[in-house]
C-alpha cells in the first residue's frame, strides 16, 4: 500500500463531518487558488483562451485516471452535449467576471445557481446546467457526468478561442501547469466530500470558497472587498440551504412513499461548479 492510501485510509477512519470539512477545506483552496490563476492568466490572454486552457488542461489529466476505470458508457451523448455547451457559457461569463471584478464577488454570484435552477426547473425542465445534471444522473455514474462535462466543454470553448488565438508564453507555463492541478483539486474535493455525506451536509463548507478567493484577491490581486458583499452572499447563501434542506426532505419524503428519490451525487448539481 501507498503512503497516499495509507493517509486516506486514516482519513477514513475520521468521523463523517471531518472527513467533509477535510475535502470542502481543500476543494475550497483548490477553487479559489484556480480562479485566481485564471485572473492571472486573463491578464495576458484573451479571456476565451483561457476558457479553454481551463477545460482542456484538466481533461488531459482526468483522462488517463477514469478511461481505464470503465464505468463511462453513456445513452445520453445529446443531453451531455447540450449541457456542456450550457457550460461553456457559464464558465465564459466567469472568466469575464473575475477580471471585472474581485473574486470574493465573482465567487459571490456563483451560490445564485441553486436559486435560479429551482426557478428553471419549475419552468423549463430539463435546461440549464444544475437541471441537465439532474435528469443526467438518473441513468449515469457520477465519474461519467463530470468526464463527459469536461470532454464535450473542449470543442465548445475552442470555437471562441479561436478568433482570439495566441499561445501562451513560456512565462506562463507554470501558471497552465498550476491551473490543470488545481482544477482536478477542486473537482476531486467536491467529489470526494459529496460520496462521503448527503448534500445537506456538505452544502454548509461549500461557502468557505467565498473567503477563500477574498484571501487569494488580497494576496494575489490586492483586492478590497465591499462590506455590502459579505452580507449579500450571506443572504444568498441561507436561501440556498434552505432550498438544499427543503429539497433534501422532499427527497425522503418520496423515498418513504415508494418513489424515487432525486440523486445528489455529483460534485456539479447542487454546487457551482466553476
Amino acid at each position: 500500500m501507498s503512503a497516499g492510501e495509507g493517509q486516506l485510509g486514516r482519513l477514513g477512519r475520521l468521523p463523517v463531518a471531518l472527513r467533509v470539512a477535510f475535502w470542502m477545506v481543500l476543494g475550497a483552496c483548490g477553487y479559489a487558488a484556480m480562479i485566481g490563476v485564471m485572473k492571472r492568466l486573463s491578464a495576458e490572454l484573451s479571456e476565451y483562451v483561457v476558457l479553454f486552457w481551463r477545460y482542456f488542461l484538466p481533461l488531459l489529466l482526468m483522462a488517463p485516471w477514469l478511461l481505464p476505470r470503465g464505468g463511462l458508457k453513456t445513452e445520453r451523448l445529446g443531453l451531455h452535449l447540450w449541457r456542456a455547451l450550457l457550460m461553456v457559457v457559464r464558465g465564459g461569463t466567469l472568466v469575464v467576471a473575475i477580471k471585472l471584478i474581485p473574486l470574493a464577488e465573482a465567487t459571490a454570484l456563483i451560490f445564485t445557481s441553486p436559486l435560479f435552477a429551482t426557478m428553471l426547473a419549475s419552468a423549463l425542465t430539463g435546461a440549464g446546467v444544475v437541471v441537465t445534471g439532474k435528469v443526467l444522473l438518473r441513468s449515469e455514474s457520477s465519474a461519467a457526468t463530470v468526464f463527459y462535462l469536461t470532454l464535450f466543454s473542449v470543442p465548445f470553448a475552442l470555437l471562441p478561442a479561436l478568433w482570439h488565438w495566441e499561445w501562451p508564453s513560456l512565462d506562463l507555463l507554470p501558471w497552465m501547469v498550476a491551473l490543470a492541478l488545481l482544477a482536478n483539486t477542486y473537482i476531486y474535493s467536491l467529489t470526494r466530500a459529496l460520496n462521503i455525506a448527503e448534500t445537506s451536509l456538505v452544502m454548509p463548507f461549500d461557502f468557505l470558497r467565498m473567503p477563500a478567493a477574498a484571501v487569494a484577491g488580497i494576496i494575489l490581486f490586492a483586492e478590497v472587498l465591499d462590506p455590502w458583499v459579505w452580507l449579500g452572499a450571506a443572504i444568498v447563501f441561507s436561501a440556498t440551504i434552505y432550498i438544499t434542506q427543503r429539497e433534501m426532505k422532499a427527497a425522503k419524503s418520496a423515498t418513504g412513499a415508494g418513489l424515487p428519490p432525486e440523486n445528489w451525487s455529483s460534485p456539479d448539481v447542487r454546487i457551482g461548479l466553476a
